[in-house]
């Protein structure tokens, strides 16, 4: 996880704000898959717009079925990285 945030972030200090760890670890996985800065994408997502309208607002260009597959695949990535981290 430590290598998916920017260089410097801990993960202590990354996910205050998100709901639920799933959230943070797909916001994570999503900043990084489109290379949105992830500053900027946890502060509307914490903010309470979620994970597609944070995507939205910050890749416009993006279509809404782009959203929707983009935010699949990082919750995907996330539950994967979750439980990998139990079985650890």
């Amino acid at each position: 996880m430590q290598t998916l945030l920017p260089d410097g972030a801990k993960v202590q200090d990354a996910t205050p704000g998100f709901k639920t760890l799933g959230e943070f670890v797909a916001a994570v996985h999503i900043s990084k898959n489109l290379n949105i800065p992830f500053g900027q994408f946890k502060d509307k997502v914490t903010r309470g717009d979620g994970l597609g309208k944070a995507l939205k607002d910050l890749n416009p260009s993006l279509k809404q079925e782009e959203i929707k597959s983009e935010v699949k695949e990082g919750k995907k990535q996330a539950k994967a990285d979750i439980k990998a981290s139990h079985q650890s």
